[in-house]
């Protein structure tokens, strides 16, 4: 069974507004955006209201200890959006026990642990994004999203269509 070992927290401005990593051109920029044929980009910046720019050292930084045969799933809010992390265990126990075959004999206390030569990371990451992607498309699912929107104040049932990307390695001595 899987377990969530640890996971960042959302960085957001307030509700349903993310830190947006963005570099804008400068006007002295514009001259080769437009001799690049991007008109449109230039006029698009001119028009934007000047606000404070999420950078890179805004992020918040994690550290945490791992060991060989540990999974890391990185994911875009889309996922986790869509998607409880009971859901994303669940949804890894039908992909790595789709390789049954692949796994190690048990163990002394009988159960048979994934390892990195066990199920294909990316076999799992895709498991998770079409997952994710489904539930974006139910109107009535229980999701993060919709329990965020009620604590803030919102109603809202079901799932959010947004970016879906997800990563997933095992962590390996090699």
């Amino acid at each position: 069974r899987w377990e969530v070992v640890g996971c960042t927290a959302e960085q957001l401005h307030g509700f349903n507004q993310p830190f947006q990593l963005s570099k804008l051109p400068l006007p002295a920029d514009f001259p080769k955006l437009y001799a690049e044929g991007k008109a449109a980009l230039v006029q698009a910046v001119k028009r934007c209201r000047p606000r404070k720019l999420d950078v890179p050292s805004d992020a918040d930084l994690y550290s945490w200890d791992v060991q060989e045969g540990d999974l890391v799933i990185l994911g875009s809010d889309g996922v986790f959006d869509n998607l409880h992390d009971s859901e994303i265990c669940d949804i890894l126990d039908v992909a790595a026990a789709a390789d049954v075959d692949h796994l190690p004999p048990p163990t002394l206390d009988g159960a048979r642990r994934p390892t990195a030569a066990a199920t294909d990371p990316v076999r799992l990451a895709a498991a998770i994004a079409e997952a994710a992607a489904q539930r974006s498309e139910d109107k009535f699912a229980d999701t993060p999203f919709g329990q965020y929107a009620r604590e803030a104040g919102f109603e809202y049932a079901g799932g959010i269509q947004d970016d879906i990307t997800v990563v997933a390695a095992w962590i390996t001595s090699r």
